[in-house]
Parts: structure tokens; C-alpha cells; sequence
């Protein structure tokens, strides 16, 4: 497989694992999301050396626009994280506070 193939399958193949994180957040799933994001761990080593083979390539702009998609989706999966997180945070304090009643 040539570098630009390779690349564009590790960046297709991040951006279908970053869609699935982000459902497993949004259902609290968090098993999934530990397993999803072990996944996308073992995938930056190879995104790496794709990127390397593939610097200065001619269609490196439509390869920046799938990783701007990334990350758009990872800042949404980060902002939905902590909206998870803070509903947890404030059961948790009716739930102290029902103690301490």
C-alpha cells in the first residue's frame, strides 16, 4: 500500500473510532470507551509513520481536513466527557448530602 492510501486509511479508520468513542460517552458506556480509546492509542504510532512517509505530499491538504474533522469530533467528545463527568459530580453530591441528612 502506497503512503497516501495507508494514511487516508488510518485517518478513516480514527475518525470511525472517535465517532464510536463519542456514542459511548454520550450513553455512558465507559467499558467501550476505555476499549475504543485503547484502540485509537495503538493506531498513533502507524498515523505517525504514515505522516512521515506521506510530508510534503501533493494532497497533504485533504489529509489536514480529515484530521481537522478529528479533531472537531474529539473536542466534542471532550466537552461531552465533562458534561457526563459533572452529572456524575452532582449525583454524587445529592447522594453526600442525603448521608449527611
Amino acid at each position: 500500500m502506497n503512503a497516501p492510501d495507508e494514511l487516508a486509511g488510518i485517518l478513516q479508520e480514527c475518525l470511525q473510532l472517535t465517532r464510536e468513542e463519542g456514542a459511548a460517552i454520550q450513553s455512558a458506556a465507559w467499558p467501550a470507551v476505555t476499549q475504543i480509546q485503547s484502540r485509537k492509542a495503538a493506531l498513533r504510532e502507524s498515523l505517525a509513520a504514515a505522516a512521515q512517509k506521506h510530508a510534503g505530499g501533493p494532497s497533504l491538504a485533504a489529509f489536514r481536513a480529515r484530521a481537522g474533522r478529528i479533531i472537531s469530533l474529539l473536542t466534542r467528545n471532550g466537552e461531552a466527557l465533562a458534561a457526563q463527568w459533572r452529572q456524575a459530580r452532582e449525583r454524587q453530591d445529592v447522594l453526600d448530602q442525603a448521608k449527611r441528612n
